[in-house]
């Protein structure tokens, strides 16, 4: 196992980092968006191809949700008052979805 914790170390610095939640935006627009309709098209191509890249797409997609709990959850009581309505819309839908 200890061969993957430079793996983990390095996504955990990731999703700590500034930049998290500007990729967490912009990737899972673009993975929902042009991934998907790639992977629609897939099907009529190869559904093994169709398969996969729904996977990658739903795989990249719990990355980026986990690791914005990971990192809101631990302060959810200390700022949930001061979070906007559609900053606590965009995170029970997060939960919901």
């Amino acid at each position: 196992m200890n061969f993957i914790n430079p793996y983990i170390d390095q996504a955990n610095t990731f999703i700590h980092s500034d930049d998290f939640f500007y990729y967490h935006g912009i990737i899972l627009i673009s993975l929902w968006f042009f991934g998907s309709i790639i992977a629609i098209l897939m099907r009529k191509v190869s559904i093994i191809g169709h398969a996969l890249l729904f996977n990658i797409v739903d795989f990249t997609t719990s990355f980026f949700i986990i690791g914005a709990m990971i990192r809101v959850y631990p302060h959810i009581s200390d700022r949930w008052d001061q979070w906007s309505l559609l900053k606590k819309g965009h995170f029970i839908g997060g939960i919901l979805i």
